[in-house]
């Protein structure tokens, strides 16, 4: 039971980190299609950075729900080996529970970053249409995200120092 657990917690980490990632490049993206420079015409930046920021919020979402697994599943292997003191593998604790941590701020940060990309987008929509809000909102969200995806290679990390012998 506990290899189960440990390996969807190392794949939801990797994932969480990946599509976080891939969010980060396309929340680039549309941050620089809303400037000058990209097209002269401003109907076509909103529309390039419409479909970027939509890509950046597919892919924040998944990288929450990886995210968040990880956290659910550390929670349920903590209090399995709570249960279990007979435990033949030395786990360091420290580690263990600094992982735990780590996705839990990956999770509550990478939702965050979430919040500020759906208000990017709505900020794009043709009836409200707001470059300046877009663009500080998307700023912030790839901030938020590279701090949740910075989070879930420190907590996958954690997680694999604490199984060490």
């Amino acid at each position: 039971m506990q290899i189960k657990i440990k390996k969807i917690i190392i794949n939801s980490d990797i994932f969480s980190f990946s599509f976080g990632f891939i969010g980060i490049t396309f929340g680039l993206l549309s941050l620089l299609s809303l400037e000058p420079f990209w097209n002269n015409s401003n109907e076509v930046r909103a529309y390039q950075s419409f479909i970027f920021t939509v890509l950046t919020i597919i892919f924040d979402t998944l990288s929450v729900i990886s995210a968040m697994l990880a956290f659910i599943y550390g929670k349920k292997m903590y209090r399995l080996r709570q249960a279990n003191k007979k435990e033949k593998r030395r786990i360091d604790k420290r580690f263990e529970k600094l992982s735990y941590w780590f996705d839990f701020w990956s999770f509550s940060v990478g939702i965050l970053g979430l919040v500020f990309g759906l208000t990017s987008l709505v900020t794009l929509l043709p009836y409200t249409i707001n470059e300046f809000v877009s663009w500080w909102a998307t700023l912030t969200s790839i901030f938020l995200d590279t701090f949740s995806a910075i989070a879930a290679i420190l907590a996958l990390t954690c997680f694999l120092k604490s199984w060490k012998k």
